[in-house]
C-alpha cells in the first residue's frame, strides 16, 4: 500500500493505493490538477488585459489631453507675439509723446501678466496630466509583471 500526498499550486493531491494503480492515476491527477490552475491563470490573465487596455485607452486620452494644451499654448503665444509687434509699432508712432509711451509701457506690463498667468496655468495642467500618465504607466507596468510572472508559473 503507498501513501502519497502532493501540493500542486495550491491544489492537494492524495493517493492511496497500490503500486500498479500508483503508475495509470498519478499522471491523470496530475494533468488535472495542472489543466485546473491553467484556466484560473488564464481568467486572470484575461482580467489583467482588459484592465490594460482600458489604461491604455486612458493614457491615450491623457496625451491627447497634453496636445491639445501644447497647441492651445502655441496658439497664445502666437497671439501675444502679435500684441508685442503692435506694441512695437505703437511705439515708433507714438514718437516722443510721454503719455503715450506710459500707456503704451502699462499695455506691455498687463500683456507680461496675462502671459504669464497662462503660462503658469499651462504648466498646472501638464504637471497634473503627467502625474496622472505616470500613475497609470506604473500601474500598467505592475500589472504587465504580474501577468508576466503568472506565464512564467505555468511553464
Amino acid at each position: 500500500m503507498i501513501k502519497l500526498k502532493l501540493n500542486l499550486h495550491g491544489t492537494e493531491i492524495r493517493f492511496e493505493g497500490k503500486a500498479k494503480h500508483l503508475k495509470t492515476s498519478l499522471p491523470q491527477l496530475l494533468e488535472l490538477a495542472a489543466s485546473s490552475h491553467n484556466g484560473e491563470i488564464k481568467k486572470d490573465l484575461l482580467a489583467l488585459n482588459d484592465d490594460l487596455e482600458l489604461n491604455l485607452a486612458k493614457l491615450d486620452g491623457i496625451a491627447a489631453s497634453i496636445a491639445a494644451s501644447s497647441e492651445d499654448f502655441k496658439n497664445r503665444v502666437v497671439e501675444n507675439q502679435e500684441k508685442f509687434e503692435e506694441f512695437i509699432e505703437n511705439i515708433a508712432t507714438y514718437g516722443d509723446n510721454p503719455d503715450e509711451l506710459f500707456s503704451a509701457a502699462g499695455q506691455l506690463r498687463e500683456m507680461n501678466a496675462s502671459f504669464s498667468m497662462q503660462y503658469l496655468m499651462l504648466q498646472q495642467k501638464i504637471q497634473q496630466e503627467t502625474r496622472a500618465f505616470n500613475l497609470l504607466s506604473n500601474v500598467m507596468k505592475t500589472r504587465h509583471e504580474a501577468a508576466k510572472n503568472a506565464i512564467n508559473n505555468i511553464r
